[in-house]
């Protein structure tokens, strides 16, 4: 049962025992939370005696959550990206249990006392065993004003002291959450991104994705430049490098975490063309009116691209409706619903 009541810190609820029809928890348990992960159980004898638990508080537009469940296999496929519409981070503490994390680039191990972040932009296959994780779902722009390395790393795990501090931070953040009111609660985010700053600043420099203070900053500023440019289909590389003083060898070095400065522009534009193609009054949109919004001269391409990035095609997630056609109405939390749609802007 969602609450939203009183002055209290948003929040949803999700307990298997809710739904006395055995079977019935696995398939509202699998559409309430289909805009992060399609989830697979490993066979279908497992459906019948499904059990699972989740607690959530939204801070702002940070999401903290327990999540408890039984082994299962969750994807987060293209299509999954395109229809939920969320490309945030996913920081994951592992309680109890372990989990197997594969993606295009890395397969990650993660064991109980350790934390991993995930970007939730690209896809990943995650099999998890019966235990409990603590989970926090940020923003990618509240991470990036951290750390720009976040957005270039994908499978960084915390172990030993770090780990363990970042469990009992969210572990002490969700037992406090129901007695706070929201300004309260809304105040918990800042501390909570410096601390993951803090926290997995080294692992991103360990991994070989750290930025130079100086680079850093010209970064981000480089980022936000191009961010309110998207929509400028003339916009060049000689532009840029005018603007902020680089050599085109320098900007490309600068980007090169993000897969080059072409890469960040297309890649940007796809997301934003999805963004729309999801939102509400999509439906009356020409596929071709979104596309060159976002710079996009030829459809044809534009179509090709987008199938390639999202596994689907811009059509297909027009015509989803995104959340609304993943899951049977009224299956999802309200509360969670309500995170979820908030967050597809951001």
């Amino acid at each position: 049962m969602p609450t939203d009541g009183g002055g209290c810190v948003p929040s949803f609820l999700f307990d298997s025992t809710a739904w006395p029809v055995p079977g019935d928890a696995f398939w509202a348990w699998r559409g309430a939370f289909a805009a992060l992960f399609d989830v697979a159980l490993p066979s279908p004898e497992a459906v019948a005696g499904f059990a699972a638990r989740a607690e959530g508080f939204h801070l702002g537009h940070l999401l903290a959550a327990r999540l408890q469940g039984p082994q299962a296999i969750a994807r987060r496929s293209g299509s999954t990206i395109a229809r939920g519409g969320i490309h945030h981070f996913l920081v994951q503490c592992v309680v109890r249990g372990a989990c197997r994390i594969e993606t295009p680039e890395v397969q990650i191990q993660v064991q109980a006392g350790e934390a991993v972040v995930l970007d939730l932009s690209r896809p990943l296959l995650q099999h998890a065993e019966p235990g409990e994780s603590l989970l926090l779902v940020v923003p990618r722009g509240l991470l990036l004003e951290q750390h720009a390395g976040f957005d270039a790393v994908h499978g960084a795990v915390l172990q030993g002291t770090r780990a363990r501090l970042l469990a009992r931070a969210v572990s002490a953040l969700l037992e406090e959450a129901p007695a706070m009111d929201r300004e309260e609660g809304y105040a918990m985010a800042a501390p909570t991104l410096s601390l993951l700053a803090a926290l997995f600043g080294p692992a991103i420099d360990a991994a070989g994705h750290g930025v130079r203070e100086g680079r850093l900053v010209k970064l981000v500023l480089l980022r936000q430049y191009l961010d309110t440019r998207l929509a400028d289909p003339a916009l060049e590389t000689a532009e840029v490098c005018d603007r902020f003083g680089l050599s085109r060898s320098s900007l490309y070095r600068l980007m090169e975490p993000y897969g080059g400065f072409a890469r960040y522009l297309n890649d940007s534009r796809l997301r934003r063309c999805f963004y729309d193609l999801v939102s509400a009054g999509a439906a009356t949109r020409r596929v071709s009116d979104v596309a060159q919004r976002w710079g996009f001269q030829n459809e044809a391409a534009f179509s090709r691209a987008f199938r390639r990035m999202f596994g689907v095609s811009p059509r297909d997630v027009r015509q989803s409706g995104g959340l609304a056609a993943a899951a049977a109405p009224g299956s999802a939390p309200s509360g969670f619903d309500a995170w979820v749609d908030s967050c597809r802007s951001l």
